[in-house]
């Protein structure tokens, strides 16, 4: 009788342990700036003659071509190389071609990280975030849900949400920390770093090292047997951008050192991400990872540059090689307007969800950055612990769920550019206005948006608002608010409802916040 008693406990040791070693694992990575169709799987929404037109003789002189298609085709073909292992886990999982993130990259990882749109506690633009005020420190993190429930989290990259004791991501409710906490840092030799509260040292290009930090920690969870939350903050493809290392530039090997610099970034960036799914494969819980992929805002504005190298403001030897390698093609592909903007350009990204097991394909259901830690907890089965806006898409992901078609997304900012403007001419004035009293950065003006299944209206301070049936023109050019005044009535409606359930901006701005909600 006591043998099979001391049996029974150990056959439930070892089942508990087997429990515990099954328990599901999140891998959450989120590039930076990188553009709607800068992966080989969401190419297939740029063709040469869906791009924006202003864009396709952009690549004329920068490489030795005639320009024209044929350059266009040298960066299409630079993206195919780009993100084989990103391409293969999209490939398995599933396409989010209508997800939705913030104009810039502050707010939108405010909304990552809280799970609520950042406005609710007046955050509308990277000037609350990255002039080292951040998150209000009474605003919880749903990551700590998981540290709670005994996961090991770790951040890896950009943090951009506040430097001062309590908005630290090891008291938001991350246990390991390596990265830089603000908007950009030098990609080599950065004096920002930090592991945990304590400065580190640079060591090469830091996307490389970033891997090298986030390796250890998965060896940590392998020998404590600890289910594990990994954010895989990453600083790519963002400007300013010096040169990766060759090795990156040299898979992609267009014939242009620009193109071979952009892309090799992204490819040095999609490599690492490669080495941390062969860490998981190796350690025996691949098939119990779910893995979420965006860009936290569409690309960056402008088209591309060329200056010395950064690294030449160091007294060190100078390279002459580009400091701001910007390639627009394909880039944000047929969407209007890049970050900095409420153009489907700016705030339109690229999102795939793998859970193993799962469904695959494409689905066009609206989801937005407020629904990935949702989406993450569920998986893990684990309850948000502070209040969130974001919804669990996980029954699109293992259920027969389609989304809710009756749901509408909504945005409010007040860091929008005159060039994010991208020439629409119903907006002439406006854009005439900014350019010719050269205002400064921080007086900038506001845009919002309100988005269902079908329209999009889109408002520039108090400037009467424009409305896109955006399935059918992604580009955002035929305006139809005359033609569907009752549909411009109803969502300017609902914006302004939505509005006055947050908070005013607690970094100036309140007099631009104002011009949103002015009737017009």
């Amino acid at each position: 009788m006591i043998k099979q008693f001391v049996l029974l406990l150990s056959l439930l040791a070892v089942t508990a342990q087997g429990a515990e070693e099954k328990r599901k694992n999140v891998l959450l990575i989120i590039s930076d700036d990188q553009g709607y169709c800068e992966l080989g799987s969401f190419l297939s929404f740029a063709t040469p003659d869906t791009l924006q037109p202003m864009k396709k003789d952009i690549l004329k002189g920068m490489l030795k071509t005639k320009g024209g298609r044929e350059a266009v085709q040298v960066c299409f073909d630079a993206v195919k190389k780009a993100t084989p292992n990103l391409d293969r886990i999209a490939e398995k999982g599933m396409r989010f071609t209508n997800f939705y993130a913030a104009p810039t990259c502050g707010p939108s990882r405010a909304a990552l990280m809280s799970a609520r749109y950042p406005q609710r506690f007046g955050a509308y633009s990277n000037t609350e975030l990255s002039d080292g005020t951040g998150v209000p420190k009474a605003v919880g993190f749903p990551v700590k849900a998981f540290a709670n429930a005994g996961y090991r989290t770790g951040i890896f990259g950009k943090w951009h949400l506040g430097r001062e004791e309590g908005q630290h991501p090891n008291d938001k409710g991350f246990d390991t920390y390596f990265g830089y906490d603000r908007a950009h840092t030098d990609k080599y030799d950065s004096s920002h770093l930090y592991r945990n509260k304590t400065k580190a040292k640079a060591e090469g290009w830091l996307c490389d090292q970033m891997t090298t930090e986030a390796l250890g920690f998965l060896d940590q969870c392998d020998k404590e047997k600890k289910p594990f939350f990994i954010f895989f903050s990453l600083c790519e493809p963002k400007p300013p951008s010096p040169t990766p290392p060759k090795k990156y530039m040299d898979a992609i090997n267009s014939g242009s050192f620009v193109v071979d610099s952009h892309f090799g970034s992204i490819y040095g960036m999609d490599y690492n991400v490669g080495k941390l799914l062969k860490k998981i494969k190796a350690m025996g819980v691949e098939d119990d990872t779910m893995i979420l992929f965006a860009s936290d805002n569409g690309l960056n504005n402008g088209v591309w540059r060329e200056t010395p190298d950064y690294r030449e403001k160091k007294n060190k030897k100078p390279t002459g090689k580009a400091a701001w390698p910007r390639v627009s093609i394909p880039g944000n592909g047929p969407l209007r307007g890049a970050k900095w903007s409420a153009w489907e350009g700016g705030v339109r990204t690229p999102m795939f969800a793998y859970v193993p097991g799962g469904n695959s394909g494409q689905s066009g259901a609206l989801q937005h950055m407020i629904d990935l830690m949702p989406t993450a907890l569920d998986y893990a089965g684990v309850k948000a612990d502070v209040p969130i806006d974001g919804k669990s898409y996980l029954p699109q992901l293992t259920g027969n769920s389609k989304g809710d078609p009756r749901r509408t997304l909504f945005w409010a900012h007040l860091d929008a550019i005159p060039m994010a403007i991208d020439g629409h001419p119903e907006l002439r004035t406006v854009e005439k206005e900014f350019k010719t009293k050269k205002r400064k950065h921080v007086d900038y003006f506001a845009s919002w948006y309100a988005r269902t299944g079908k329209w999009k209206l889109i408002g520039w301070n108090s400037e009467k608002p424009l409305l896109f049936d955006v399935a059918a023109d992604p580009g955002e050019y035929k305006n139809l608010a005359s033609q569907h005044p009752e549909v411009v009535t109803e969502l300017r409606k609902a914006f302004l409802k939505w509005m006055k359930e947050n908070k005013e901006p607690y970094v100036g701005k309140k007099e631009i916040w104002q011009r949103m909600m002015e009737e017009n």
